[in-house]
């Protein structure tokens, strides 16, 4: 997401969590980065289904 959207993984974090207010920019990058209009982050039942799970540590077996 951070390299999609030009915004840092902390900052992503901060606005998860509503220490941060997100700007205008970051919210239509974000959006983008979803395949979604900005108007759809603030319609849950808008968003496409996702699963919330930490990222593999491990290396790819190829």
């Amino acid at each position: 997401m951070t390299v999609a959207t030009d915004v840092s993984a902390g900052l992503l974090i901060r606005f998860e969590c509503g220490k941060n207010n997100v700007s205008a920019v970051a919210l239509v990058a974000i959006a983008n980065a979803l395949g979604v209009t900005p108007a759809a982050l603030f319609r849950p039942d808008a968003m496409p289904k996702t699963t919330r799970e930490r990222p593999s540590m491990r290396p790819a077996v190829a």
